[in-house]
């Protein structure tokens, strides 16, 4: 679907408009008809009605010009034909055929609910300026015509519209209120009768205590800053309105003296695209009076909405996602394509200001022209000039993996193993203070490297002072992986002070057979100082040799150079352990999806909740943007001792990372942290076992 560019403004939901459009190269003006009023002979729902439709020519209807009625779609016109329709000019009836092919004066058609009449030529049939027109429809009908059908009222309530216009130039609209039946609620207020005179006595000499009936209301003229009301009574009454923005009516009171049975009160000094309640009340000459229900209508609204900040983010290789902002609520539409021809269109009808449409489907590394255009609830258009934007290659490239630091004098020293990408171009470091980077566009870090290496050494760097890196794999086409974390502090060395015999120290270098005197001791159970194991009766300064340096096998924690085999106190493969779940916020564990073999196998978990994946393979962890709450700020994933962050894929709806698991069998901690913007966090864990090579197969319909 392709783009049209309005050039006329479209005749909305509101009166009267008076408008200036370019078609071609001509200028054509437009007035505004006075007067326009419809007397439908019911706005009953679901009812058959005659209408009678007058308004006043400013400018007449020349030969050959047209005048249309366009009834809102809801109406029923598919009964009528030419001979339900007449037409006078200031009283005087035109004669009408389906054509204009014979001497009548004018042709009638009717289609999609539009009324054209025709003022033929040479017949003598125009319309001078200033001339009362009338349009009868339906079984009053009874001068050129037979009318013998008649147009079906709306089926449901509301205000519906009958517009005027035509090539003959001028325009306007009329508001017809459909309600359940033809009655209006009043309230009244009577007189006591009290002794002496009879005013507003009958010939009869009773009292006349009837409130009027009001009827008929009718909004017309509608502009962008005016409307006129209409109204009859069935007894001569005041004319008295009622407005305001609320059903308050806090606008105040329009007032005209004197008494009629015909009414009508224009209003001015509107504004635009507005909203206007308002109520009727009419009193007799006697003081009996009458309210009608509250009414509303609303003015012509048009202004086109301003579009504004237009961005395309999240691209990926067959996606990406057009966002902007209007001035005004309006519905979002991008169309796309390989040229400005735009074959595609995206739409969201809701009406918001905040737009973002998500396009899909596109191909790796194309580049695609766009345009946005919004729409507001008065039909008002506005669109941007043309735009493009380059959709990636291919996938992102995975993470680097068994990133570690080594800290020393002043330095520090990254390396890592690259992922096996084969477009990988190189690796881009970003050194931070006070936290690690949000991702690879973090412009409150410093970039340290892009060149494509496995190890970096950092100097003239301040001891003392911890230093957050990120470490973001990228490729040809510019993609980064979401990247790995790691952070250390540079120290300076510390002073050698040898080990002493006989100090009853057991330091690091001695043991229970080079210094027994130090190191070897009887505690309960039989745990000898310097045995390498930490127990419970010894502390880092009771037995440094044990206890001093972390991590140690007696430590709870089974670190990634310990196994069951080595240290069975930490790494017991007795029972698998329990899954640490949900830590906070709505998030839990089974939302951690574990993907391999290119996405297309998702890993099941254990009945205690531990995903087991083979050593040195390449590992997709994601979570479904669904389970986790708007205003992300960063989220990271920590597998061990490795941190990762979780870059949002918007194609997949999931925030992911890639990455190539451990070589070391054994069960390693996996958590993942969701800190939002508004500094809140929630965390959920899980269990990740390395086992020995397999096979991994896939069970489908059991």
């Amino acid at each position: 679907m392709r783009i049209f560019r309005r050039i006329t403004q479209t005749l909305t939901l509101a009166a009267v408009l008076a408008t200036s459009a370019v078609v071609g190269a001509w200028n054509v003006s437009a007035a505004t008809v006075t007067s326009a009023n419809d007397y439908p002979s019911t706005l009953q729902t679901s009812q058959a009605s005659n209408h009678r439709v007058l308004f006043t020519t400013p400018t007449g209807v020349s030969l050959g010009s047209t005048i249309t009625l366009t009834f809102a779609s809801l109406f029923d016109t598919s009964s009528l034909t030419e001979d339900d329709i007449d037409v006078a000019d200031d009283g005087t009836d035109l004669t009408t055929a389906a054509d204009c092919t014979g001497s009548e004066q004018a042709s009638v058609a009717i289609a999609s609910d539009v009324v054209t009449i025709t003022i033929c030529a040479g017949d003598g049939g125009a319309i001078a300026a200033t001339s009362a027109v009338t349009i009868e429809i339906g079984t009053n009908a009874t001068s050129s015509g037979t009318g013998l059908n008649r147009i079906t009222n709306p089926s449901s309530t509301g205000n519906y519209y009958v517009a005027l216009g035509g090539t003959f130039g001028d325009s306007g609209s009329i508001i017809l209120p459909i309600g359940a039946d033809d009655s209006l609620a009043v309230t009244a207020t009577v007189p006591s009768s009290g002794g002496g005179g009879c005013e507003g006595c009958d010939g009869g000499g009773e009292t006349d205590t009837t409130a009027p009936v009001i009827s008929n209301i009718v909004v017309s003229d509608v502009t962008t800053t005016s409307a006129t009301i209409s109204w009859t009574t069935d007894e001569p009454a005041t004319r008295i309105l009622d407005y305001g923005l609320t059903t308050s009516f806090e606008l105040g009171t329009e007032t005209v003296s004197g008494y009629y049975t015909s009414h009508s009160i224009s209003l001015s000094g509107l504004t635009e695209g507005t909203t206007y309640y308002f109520q009727i009340r009419a009193a007799d000459i006697t003081g009996n009076s009458a309210t009608s229900t509250t009414q509303s209508f609303t003015t012509l609204d048009e202004t086109d909405p301003v579009i504004s900040d237009i961005e395309v983010v999240d691209i990926t290789t067959t996606s990406a996602r057009v966002t902007w902002t209007t001035n005004e609520s309006a519905d979002s539409t991008v169309s796309y394509g390989l040229t400005t021809s735009y074959s595609e269109t995206e739409t969201d009808a809701s009406l918001v200001t905040s737009h973002s449409v998500l396009l899909t489907d596109l191909t790796p590394g194309t580049t695609y022209h766009f345009q946005v255009l919004s729409t507001d609830a008065s039909s008002n258009q506005a669109f941007s000039d043309d735009d493009t934007f380059t959709t990636d290659s291919d996938d992102a490239p995975g993470n680097v993996s068994d990133l570690s630091i080594a800290e020393g004098d002043e330095e520090l020293t990254l390396s890592w193993t690259n992922p096996t990408d084969e477009d990988l171009a190189g690796i881009l470091v970003l050194q931070c203070l006070g936290g690690y980077p949000t991702g690879p566009t973090d412009t409150s870090c410093t970039t340290v490297s892009t060149a494509l290496v496995t190890s970096l050494l950092l100097l003239d760097l301040t001891n003392g002072t911890t230093y957050y890196y990120g470490v973001f794999a990228y490729d040809d086409a510019g993609q980064y992986a979401s990247g790995a974390l790691e952070s250390g502090t540079p120290r300076a060395p510390d002073i050698y002070v040898p080990a002493l015999c006989g100090d009853d120290i057991c330091s690091e270098t001695e043991d229970a057979v080079s210094c027994p005197e130090d190191c070897y001791t009887e505690p309960p159970g039989g745990e000898v100082c310097g045995d390498g194991l930490c127990t419970e009766t010894e502390t880092a300064d009771s037995c440094p040799a044990d206890c001093g340096i972390l991590p140690y096998c007696g430590d709870a924690i089974c670190s990634t150079d310990e196994s069951p085999l080595t240290c069975p106190a930490d790494c017991s493969d007795s029972e698998e352990p329990t899954s640490l779940g949900a830590e906070g916020g709505e998030l839990s564990d089974t939302d951690l999806l574990y993907q391999v073999a290119d996405e297309s196998i998702t890993l099941q978990t254990t009945s205690s909740g531990v995903v087991e994946v083979l050593p040195t393979s390449t590992l997709r962890v994601a979570i479904p943007t669904s389970e986790i709450s708007d205003g992300v700020s960063v989220i990271t994933l920590m597998i061990g001792s490795d941190s990762y962050l979780m870059r949002l894929d918007d194609a997949l709806a999931l925030y992911v990372s890639d990455l190539t698991t451990p070589d070391v069998l054994t069960i390693y901690e996996v958590s993942v942290l969701v800190t939002y913007a508004d500094g809140s966090s929630e965390a959920v864990s899980s269990y990740l076992r390395v086992v020995t090579p397999g096979d991994v197969y896939q069970v489908v319909d059991g």
